[in-house]
């Protein structure tokens, strides 16, 4: 007899009472069972406790933190969990009822240590339910380059948990952007990953969002990314990894400037942009877009 995969599914949880049932039911129904599902509540002040303990899961384990975002949630999760194995799910999301199976098989088959997925698009408005399927640009080669220049994961909803235990987990100074950071982090380091061109995550659109409430909030942790990885390897000599800093700078700082009205930061980013890769061309571009507009 096969011997089945030990999955931990972590759900990470902030004032989501109203969504958190179908985040959990959609794992109970799994093809592939979770060995536990392990809800990790961020400090929330509403119901989610008195939900979660009114399902009298066995295999569900509450954990409630004092709010510190959804890093350390997950690391909490992390740490907790007795499986080989850790998925992820947010609490106002669902999986594809064949993501955890499907997801084991390619990393399996793979021998990776991660797994990649395309992600489904909800949005509800008016109670009608639209649906949009969206691919992860996965690039044939250059990946350290590529995830450098953009986060082309749109969703890793499963890894090895050895895996994420000797990155050193999740960067907690990170509120938002900390999956690009742990993409760039898995590249960077070798970590092999498995892709599944189909979408077994579903993404719901919110207006309450963490993302949606700061746009501030979403620049700044780009800012320490862009630092952390892409002026470390700059520093080092790394010519490629020096322009995609500098033009990584330089569009950050452009909206640094024209939605946030933030000229010290605009002021940083062009400056570290053009002493890192002077160009004529980045500088034109836009000038011409704005010409064009304004005709």
């Amino acid at each position: 007899m096969a011997i089945k995969p030990l999955i931990s599914v972590i759900i990470p949880t902030y004032n989501c009472a109203l969504d958190i049932h179908k985040a959990i039911s959609s794992i109970q129904h799994q093809t592939l069972r979770a060995l536990e599902i392990i809800v990790v509540d961020d400090g929330s002040t509403d119901a989610t406790r008195q939900i979660v303990d009114d399902l009298n899961d066995r295999s569900i384990r509450y954990i409630y933190q004092s709010n510190q975002g959804v890093a350390q949630a997950r690391n909490t999760g992390i740490l907790a969990a007795k499986g080989d194995f850790i998925a992820y799910v947010d609490a106002d999301d669902e999986l594809d009822e064949q993501m955890l199976e499907l997801c084991y098989d390619s990393i399996v088959r793979d021998n990776a240590e991660w797994c990649v997925t395309d992600i489904l698009k909800i949005r509800i408005s008016g109670g009608i339910q639209n649906e949009v399927a969206e691919k992860s640009p996965v690039p044939p080669s250059n990946y350290v380059y590529n995830i450098l220049r953009d986060d082309f994961v749109l969703r890793a909803p499963f890894f090895r948990r050895k895996t994420l235990i000797d990155l050193g987990l999740y960067d907690i100074r990170l509120k938002t952007r900390e999956d690009w950071d742990m993409s760039i982090r898995l590249i960077r380091g070798g970590r092999k990953f498995s892709y599944i061109p189909m979408p077994l995550y579903k993404y719901y659109f919110r207006q309450n969002s963490l993302m949606r409430k700061s746009k501030l909030l979403s620049y700044n942790c780009s800012l320490l990314v862009l630092q952390k990885h892409h002026k470390e390897m700059a520093v080092k000599g790394d010519i490629d990894a020096r322009k995609i800093y500098a033009d990584n700078m330089w569009w950050l700082g452009r909206d640094y400037l024209f939605i946030e009205h933030d000229a010290w930061h605009f002021l940083y980013c062009i400056f570290e942009s053009i002493i890192n890769d002077f160009s004529v061309k980045r500088i034109i571009n836009p000038l011409r877009s704005m010409i064009k507009g304004n005709r």
